[in-house]
């Protein structure tokens, strides 16, 4: 998938699992990127290694209960999108993930609006003024050089839903770019992995249920 194309999309922001059954390189092979230069590097949480390409990171090498740390920034899913030799790509490898039990630690779903369906600074008057309902009852609003973010759940909730402008962030003013993402952790991650729905309804549906 091409990250530039300026059309609204709903798309997998970051996938983080990790694995006690595999070797790096097995990772590595269920992701379909083992044809990729992979480069030797330190590793990061305890892990003092990793194999690394396009945003991607395979840890390795931590205390023998660590196992395997695989890692993909937004960057990352691009690069397995453009790259991955899977006939599926995601569905390949949430099942992967799914038949061998593995952990998701977090799990990102973005949405972005290239086409001006929702100004920023509305959400951000809605949710000082308490114009929304949500299960979560911490908010926070932030304003700075990068723009305007909105943020409903604390740091430590397993579903944190963040508003932000995109455009501004990457620098890019003239843009309108906004982004709605859905950051989920461990069993809820896992969850949305098993949604039977296209990526766009389950985002919908999971983001309507949340706020």
């Amino acid at each position: 998938m091409n990250a530039n194309i300026n059309e609204n999309v709903v798309l997998y922001d970051w996938l983080s699992f990790t694995t006690k059954q595999h070797t790096p390189e097995e990772v590595i092979e269920a992701l379909g990127l083992s044809h990729c230069p992979w480069t030797e590097t330190k590793g990061a949480r305890g892990y003092r290694d990793r194999l690394y390409f396009g945003s991607i990171s395979v840890h390795y090498n931590g205390r023998e209960d660590m196992g395997v740390w695989c890692e993909m920034s937004g960057q990352g899913c691009r690069s397995f999108e453009d790259l991955s030799t899977l006939t599926n790509k995601w569905d390949d490898v949430f099942h992967f993930i799914h038949s061998n039990a593995l952990h998701i630690t977090r799990l990102d779903v973005a949405y972005d609006d290239h086409e001006g369906v929702f100004e920023i600074g509305d959400v951000v008057v809605d949710t000082q003024t308490g114009m929304f309902v949500s299960r979560s009852n911490y908010w926070e609003t932030v304003l700075s050089s990068k723009g305007s973010t909105i943020q409903i759940g604390s740091p430590q909730s397993k579903v944190l839903i963040r508003i932000y402008d995109k455009a501004a962030e990457r620098g890019k003013p003239e843009e309108h770019w906004n982004r709605v993402e859905i950051q989920m952790r461990d069993d809820r991650a896992t969850q949305f992995t098993k949604i039977p729905l296209p990526i766009g309804e389950a985002f919908a549906g999971v983001l309507l249920n949340y706020l």
